[in-house]
């Protein structure tokens, strides 16, 4: 995969703005975003701060959690945090009271400069299937256990990662990341912090966590709001970006910020390879996404800045095989979005190339300033980069007019996803200043280009997914994305997702899990969803090995099968096991739950429907710590 520089000239900021003015675009209609938060049931989310989505009832669509910066108020729902349950049919209905996770429990803690209450981010730290979700604020952590019924608990101090009581009216943690750092399989946690140092949790693989922020090195003397983790040297380990607000000085003097690349050693702990990478720009560093933009298969790192400030504007530093990363953002032309804080990279018009979307404002010091959107010019055009058109597309936050300046309210967080599973990207925008304005649903209306999202289920890896790459193939060239799910202030569970234009078929889906572990899926069709569970496709790269052969082990037998397979299961573990029957795509075919006290066959017979081809059989235990995978071949009668 080739990688292109982009020389720092002001030409190329000319030359594209000549282009936007004078390019008609043939393939579609302009793009349109409409705001449908009060048709959808979301005008009680007021003062929007962390955002996050996750299926977290597992009924197929992704569910909304708002967190208000506001000191929670009994008898006022807009300080409330708010858990919103998508309906499938465009509307979400409030479940924050039957499901417990109104957070009452933080009611007596002082509103700072930053908010109350903070982050929100899913993950699935126990492995059993259904996201948890952790909430930072200025004080103790929440860690809400999903218990699967629709219901939470707060497992926080049990599981080890709250903080001495006499601490909690001072700790401003920021943004939470789950990322599996030593790659073991489950999720650890980096945490944030805007006035002390950062804190790092390893998972112990049982339900608790062990604070390794000495040992790591990783403690970040600055005031951070949030980490970008990838594998920046692309030597196999996951690393990690911390982002930093800002610093003081000796006399108290508040400075810019240093941004930290923390590259791993592989034992563990992780050195500062910031000034190496050419990543260390002094700023008050907010929000933070990683994409390629440019599809030459490195991901591109963009920053927001307060770039209202002299020397501060929106860095985009441009991956490549080797460092130092150049800074190109102001050439392209998103160097500035006045005070930014949540951004994301996405395809919002289905055309092959990401584009880029920024929220911004912070009353009472800078208000009544639009959000961008900046959509890229790879396709049609053929060459990466940015044409500014929030306005023209209905995302620039537009509230009304009072005389003849217009009104916007001041965005700080944002979420990417697909709302009404529709295929397209929708957006939700969390308001912050004042209390009259909730949350923006932007509903992405435009109906063109094809798609395709990809769920993960990791089996060896983190159950989630997070780290893994995926890389298709089309007519049109290669895509690729990394899947950390990471946003300011939030971090969600949920499919990958392609824009593919006009391409009918994706020739070619390589998945790398996070552990070196890598499959290819082949031929398949576009405007779908697929569920892709760890080694459930063609390896191309490392092993997969599950779990020592004495604890878990299968044998297929016929296979080839005709119409019908015996699954003999060895173990040594009696429990109830899940028989899975997928297809190379990691659809399931069937599937039973049966409990095996000893060493047993099961018959599966419903083979007979089947088309010629292979297929894969997975047992697993019902606590997910035994897992075994295997292919067989139907052949025809």
């Amino acid at each position: 995969m080739k990688n292109s520089t982009y020389p720092k000239m002001p030409l190329i900021r000319f030359m594209l703005s000549i282009l936007s003015m004078c390019f008609v675009y043939t393939s579609a209609e302009a793009q349109q975003f409409i705001d449908r938060a009060e048709d959808a049931g979301l005008q009680n989310a007021f003062n929007g701060h962390g955002m996050s989505v996750a299926d977290y009832d597992l009924d197929g669509d992704l569910d909304l959690y708002v967190v208000s910066y506001r000191e929670y108020d009994i008898g006022d729902p807009r300080t409330w945090n708010h858990l919103y349950k998508n309906n499938g049919d465009g509307t979400f209905t409030d479940v924050t009271n039957e499901s417990g996770t109104r957070v009452e429990t933080i009611d007596a803690l002082p509103v700072r400069s930053m908010g109350n209450k903070m982050g929100a981010s899913w993950g699935d730290y126990d492995n059993d299937g259904d996201p948890d979700l952790i909430l930072t604020n200025v004080g103790p952590e929440v860690l809400f256990k999903n218990l699967g019924d629709g219901t939470f608990i707060d497992v926080a101090e049990e599981v080890g990662i709250r903080i001495d009581a006499a601490e909690i009216d001072t700790v401003e943690t920021a943004t939470p990341l789950w990322w599996d750092y030593d790659l073991d399989g489950d999720l650890d946690l980096y945490i944030s912090s805007w006035n002390r140092e950062n804190r790092f949790y390893a998972n112990n693989g049982d339900g608790t966590f062990a604070n390794i922020t000495a040992t790591t090195g990783m403690s970040e003397p600055d005031r951070s709001l949030m980490a970008l983790p990838s594998d920046y040297n692309q030597d196999g380990l996951p690393d990690l970006y911390v982002i930093n607000d800002f610093t003081r000085n000796e006399n108290g003097t508040p400075q810019p910020g240093v941004n930290h690349l923390y590259l791993a050693n592989g034992d563990g702990t992780f050195r500062d390879a910031t000034v190496e990478y050419g990543l260390e720009m002094p700023g008050n560093g907010m929000g933070a996404t990683l994409g390629d933009f440019n599809n030459d298969g490195y991901f591109e790192i963009f920053l927001t800045n307060i770039s209202t400030l002299p020397n501060q504007p929106n860095p985009l530093y441009q991956g490549g095989p080797t460092p130092p990363f150049p800074n190109i953002g102001s050439d392209l032309g998103v160097g500035f979005t006045d005070w930014g804080w949540g951004t994301e990279f996405f395809d919002a018009d289905h055309d092959g190339d990401i584009d880029l979307f920024v929220v911004n404002g912070f009353f009472p010091f800078e208000n009544n300033t639009p959000n961008y959107y900046f959509e890229n010019t790879l396709f049609p055009l053929g060459t990466a980069g940015f044409v500014e058109k929030a306005t023209e597309e209905g995302l620039d936050g537009f509230l009304r007019f009072i005389g003849t300046q217009k009104i916007y309210p001041d965005g700080h967080g944002v979420v990417i996803f697909d709302y009404d599973e529709d295929g397209d990207l929708d957006i939700a925008v969390g308001n912050w200043g004042g209390s009259t304005v909730p949350v923006f649903l932007y509903e992405n209306t435009r109906r063109i280009g094809n798609w395709l999202k990809v769920k993960l289920e990791g089996v060896q890896s983190n159950r989630d997914g997070f780290g893994s790459v995926l890389e298709i193939q089309t007519a049109k060239g290669t895509q690729v994305r990394s899947y950390d799910g990471a946003d300011y202030m939030g971090q969600s569970v949920q499919p990958v997702h392609f824009g593919l234009g006009g391409d009918q078929v994706v020739e070619r889906l390589k998945v790398s899990w996070p552990n070196g572990y890598s499959e290819e899926f082949y031929d398949i069709s576009t405007n779908q969803t697929i569920q892709i569970s760890e080694g459930s496709g063609i390896a191309v790269s490392s092993e997969l090995q599950l779990e020592p052969s004495s604890a878990l082990s299968i044998n297929l037998f016929p296979n080839p099968a005709v119409s019908e397979i015996s699954v003999r299961v060895e173990h040594q573990q009696p429990s109830y096991y899940t028989i899975l029957v997928t297809d190379v795509l990691g659809r399931t075919l069937s599937s039973q739950t049966r409990f095996l006290s000893a060493s047993q066959t099961v018959r599966i017979s419903d083979l007979s429907n089947m088309a010629t081809g292979l297929y894969f059989i997975s047992v697993r235990s019902q606590n997910g710590t035994l897992n075994r995978t295997k292919s067989f071949f139907v052949q025809p009668f």
